[in-house]
């Protein structure tokens, strides 16, 4: 498809320009959401109403700039999450929902969660996630609660015998009361999911050997596995 070049004019004297193919997510076929969120600079993610693009003109920089842009106002915010910067999905209320990392207190990373206002491009709230270094994100459909699961294990010393042991975390997050909760998975995490009619929670783990299990969770917080 055609490129077109979006170039809007910040203040006086800083443009912000970018070419960017179609107008979809990368790999995606409509605007919106996706599970596992977008790659911050290597997606071209795009709000569901159409009016915010999300983007970063250099993403293989050590400190990308990540820059929201508004289409309905014909402007653009640099947004304060330029630190380890991953992924991301859009929040309720034009706001969007972005996963930094920290790598500077080796051995674990630190995993930050970072709520922004993408028209002003403020920092409005931010959550520890678990995750080590690779978190992905789910947002409900209602946009009201999130799960940050992570695809790297997180390590453990158990005591006495100082054994290491190997967890899996997710973090859900109440978006509406800014509450979080942990879970702790025993096998890596390759999907979570929302299931809308119920308003569950469905997190798949891969076993080995080509076999895998479903942990349900309700609402009310009662687990069990299929």
């Amino acid at each position: 498809p055609a490129a077109r070049t979006i170039a809007l004019l910040l203040g006086a004297s800083i443009a912000f320009s970018g070419c960017f193919e179609g107008g979809l997510n990368t790999h995606e076929n409509s605007a919106g959401n996706e599970v596992g969120g977008h790659l911050v600079g290597y997606d071209l993610a795009v709000s569901e109403d159409g009016r915010y693009v999300v983007t970063s003109p250099n993403p293989t920089a050590l400190s990308p700039d990540v820059w929201a842009v508004d289409l309905q106002e014909l402007d653009a915010a640099g947004l304060p999450v330029q630190s380890g910067a991953s992924r991301m999905v859009f929040g309720a209320a034009g706001t969007g929902l972005f996963v930094t990392t920290d790598w500077s207190l080796p051995p674990t990373a630190v995993d930050t969660l970072q709520e922004v206002a993408l028209d002003t491009g403020t920092l409005l709230r931010s959550w520890t996630v678990g995750g080590g270094g690779d978190v992905k994100l789910t947002i409900s459909s209602d946009g009201q609660r999130l799960m940050a699961w992570g695809g790297a294990p997180v390590l453990a010393v158990t005591e006495p015998d100082g054994v290491a042991e190997a967890s899996w975390i997710v973090t859900h997050i109440d978006l509406t009361t800014g509450d979080t909760t942990e879970q702790s998975l025993a096998h890596r995490i390759v999907d979570a999911r929302y299931i809308d009619a119920t308003g569950d929670t469905a997190v798949v783990t891969d076993l080995g050997s080509a076999q895998s299990e479903i942990t349900l969770t309700t609402t009310a917080g009662a687990s069990r596995v299929v």
